[in-house]
């Protein structure tokens, strides 16, 4: 579906289970577009979406809780996996890979307004093409907050800006328990993320 906001779904609330959405283009949110509500997403994938903005996901204030989804291979002209613009959203589980930003800022991740929080995540071959944040880009009035995460492999950089803890970030991050090695993914190339035996990252997370 190509259309203004939310090629796969525009939602003001909605409940999501094992879902799919693959293909949609819009101007904002491709897959999926959150306006002012709440949205809650368990075992979903939004793969290959295309968008002037948040190619997998654009958000609008409200609030989302995304658990055990993959956004993967979707692409902006800013923030290619999503797009948030306020709110206060939260992720868990969750996998952001190869998602593009073509243009401006936020390869994975563009967080413009808002609170965001991202545990157990990660955030791997993301890339801002010809800007910054390839994994996530963190405006003034936003926060980002990252903890038993893994940032690696994104290009041209991991951040601009966030607070993180107990992650595993490329190039080194201040924070408690933040570690920078080769995670030891199974078979990142085809999006098996799956930490391998004597990966640094086993039992590297703060278990609170």
């Amino acid at each position: 579906v190509h259309r203004d906001h939310g090629g796969g779904m525009y939602t003001r609330s909605a409940t999501l289970t094992r879902c799919v959405f693959t293909s949609n283009r819009a101007v904002s949110g491709g897959g999926i577009y959150l306006y002012d509500g709440t949205l809650r997403m368990t075992d979903c994938i939004v793969n290959s979406n295309d968008a002037e903005q948040g190619a997998g996901m654009s958000l609008s204030r409200g609030a989302v809780t995304a658990v055990n989804c993959r956004f993967d291979s979707n692409r902006a002209d800013w923030g290619g996996g999503v797009n948030i613009g306020g709110g206060t959203h939260n992720f868990v589980n969750c996998t952001f890979s190869r998602n593009q930003s073509q243009y401006e800022n936020g390869g994975g991740l563009y967080v413009r307004e808002g609170n965001t929080t991202a545990t157990n995540c990660t955030i791997q071959a993301n890339e801002a093409i010809e800007a910054a944040g390839g994994g996530v880009f963190v405006e003034a009035a936003a926060t980002f907050t990252f903890t038993n995460g893994i940032l690696r492999g994104n290009t041209p950089d991991q951040t601009n800006d966030a607070t993180m803890t107990y992650s595993n970030v490329e190039g080194g991050w201040g924070g408690e328990g933040n570690i920078d090695a080769d995670p030891l993914f199974i078979d990142p190339e085809n999006g098996d993320f799956r930490l391998g035996a004597g990966s640094p990252s086993i039992d590297s997370a703060d278990n609170t």
